[in-house]
C-alpha cells in the first residue's frame, strides 16, 4: 500500500468516526433527502429513521376548527365557524351552516382553520403537516397535506394574526435571501386558514383516534430556530432535526363521526349501531339515520337462532277449566285415589251429592268376646 492510499484510509476513517460519534451524542440527526416529495409525511420527508421524534414544545397546534360561511343576521357572507355558539355570526343573528359530521372511514373534504401558539422565542419558516390517510402524520408511508404559514408582511406594519389570512409576522426583513415563509414571534397566538391557494379544504379520512366520538386528524408543525434558511414552500418547512417539530392528532372542530356506536342528536344522528350500520339486520342506516318506516330491519341473532334449536319444546298449554255454575258447587278435590268415590257420588245429583260429602262415622262393632259369652249363655238355659 502506498504513502498516498495509507492517508486516504486514514482520513476516511476518521471522518466516518466522527459522523458516527457525533451522531451518538445527538447534535445531528439524519438530514433531509436529496429529493423530499410533496405529499410525504414528516418523517419520510425529513428522513427520519430514530424512533422518538417531532414532540418539541415551541410551537405548536393548539386547535383545528370547521369553517362555514355565515348566512344571515348582521355578519350576512362572513367566515364563521361551525358549531361555535359564540361566534359572531351566532351572535348576530345568522347561522353557521357547514359540516358536523361525517362517516367513519370514508373521505370527507373540509375547510380547517388552525390555532397555532409559540413559546418563549421566536421560531422561523412555520410549516404544517396534514395526514389525509387518516393516520399519524410523522408515520412512514403516510400521504399528507402540506402548507406553509403565509403571506408574510414585508413591514410588520401590517400584521394581522388573528383573522386567518395574515399578513404574518417576518423575522427575516432586510437578510437576503428574501423568503415568504411566515414566522412567528415568542408568545404569541397566530390564526390561519389551511390551504388558501387550494380552494381553502383539505380532503382527509374520517376517523376518531382518541375516542371521544370526534372527527381528529394527525398534524405536525415544522419550524427552524434560526433565520439563514431561505423558504419559499411548504417544501423548503422540512426541519433539520426532529427537535424542530411538534406531532400529535387533533379534534378537528366538533365534526361528530358516525358509525362509532354513540348517538349524537346535535349533529344530526337518530341512530349508531357501529359497523352493522347499514347492514340486513340493522335498522340505522350508514348515514346515522333511521331506515323507512315499514322495512324489515331486524333478523334473529345467532344466539337467539341456536337457543331455539337446542331448547326442549314445551307440552301444549292445556285448556282452562270450566267453572262450575253457582248452583253447583264443586267439592274439593280429594286427589287421584279418590276420583272414582267423587264420581259416584256427585252422580247422584247436585243436592245428594251436597249431601253425600261429609263423611259418616262407622257404627262400633260388636266385640267377638261378648257375642261368644252370649251363645254360651243360650246353650247353657237350654
Amino acid at each position: 500500500m502506498t504513502h498516498r492510499a495509507r492517508e486516504v484510509g486514514t482520513a476516511a476513517r476518521c471522518l466516518m468516526m466522527f459522523v458516527f460519534g457525533v451522531a451518538a451524542s445527538g447534535l445531528v440527526v439524519v438530514g433531509a433527502p436529496a429529493s423530499a416529495m410533496a405529499g410525504q409525511c414528516i418523517r419520510d420527508a425529513a428522513g427520519f429513521g430514530q424512533g422518538g421524534i417531532c414532540s418539541a414544545g415551541d410551537v405548536s397546534i393548539a386547535s383545528i376548527k370547521v369553517l362555514g360561511t355565515c348566512v344571515g343576521g348582521t355578519q350576512n357572507g362572513a367566515t364563521c365557524i361551525v358549531s361555535d355558539n359564540t361566534d359572531p355570526c351566532i351572535v348576530g343573528g345568522g347561522t353557521c351552516p357547514g359540516t358536523r359530521k361525517c362517516v367513519a372511514n370514508q373521505p370527507i373534504t373540509v375547510p380547517m382553520r388552525a390555532t397555532i401558539v409559540s413559546g418563549a422565542q421566536t421560531r422561523f419558516d412555520i410549516g404544517f403537516w396534514i395526514a389525509q390517510d387518516g393516520g399519524d402524520a410523522k408515520a412512514n408511508g403516510g400521504v399528507c397535506f402540506r402548507d406553509y404559514l403565509h403571506p408574510v408582511s414585508t413591514t410588520n406594519g401590517d400584521l394581522q394574526l388573528l383573522d386567518g389570512n395574515g399578513p404574518y409576522f417576518n423575522a427575516e426583513i432586510g437578510i437576503t435571501p428574501t423568503d415568504t415563509c411566515a414566522d412567528i414571534q415568542q408568545n404569541k397566538t397566530n390564526i390561519y386558514d389551511l390551504n388558501p391557494s387550494g380552494g381553502g379544504t383539505i380532503s382527509i379520512v374520517c376517523k376518531d383516534n382518541d375516542g371521544n366520538g370526534i372527527l381528529d386528524v394527525g398534524a405536525c408543525l415544522s419550524w427552524d430556530n434560526n433565520n439563514n434558511h431561505a423558504c419559499n414552500s411548504a417544501n423548503d418547512t422540512i426541519p433539520g432535526t426532529s427537535a424542530k417539530c411538534r406531532c400529535g392528532f387533533i379534534d378537528v372542530g366538533k365534526i361528530v363521526v358516525c358509525g362509532d356506536g354513540k348517538v349524537d342528536p346535535s349533529a344530526g344522528e337518530e341512530c349508531d349501531e357501529g359497523a352493522a350500520n347499514g347492514s340486513s339486520t340493522s335498522c340505522c342506516t350508514t348515514t346515522c339515520t333511521l331506515v323507512a318506516a315499514g322495512t324489515v330491519c331486524r333478523a334473529p341473532s345467532a344466539a337467539a337462532r341456536r337457543a331455539s334449536a337446542t331448547r326442549p319444546r314445551r307440552a301444549p298449554a292445556r285448556a282452562p277449566p270450566v267453572p262450575p255454575t253457582p248452583s253447583s258447587p264443586r267439592a274439593p278435590s280429594a286427589g287421584p285415589q279418590r276420583a272414582s268415590a267423587i264420581s259416584r257420588r256427585t252422580a247422584r245429583g247436585p243436592g245428594q251429592a251436597a249431601r253425600a260429602m261429609p263423611r259418616r262415622p262407622a257404627a262400633p262393632r260388636a266385640r267377638p268376646t261378648a257375642t261368644r259369652a252370649r251363645s254360651i249363655s243360650a246353650t247353657g238355659r237350654a
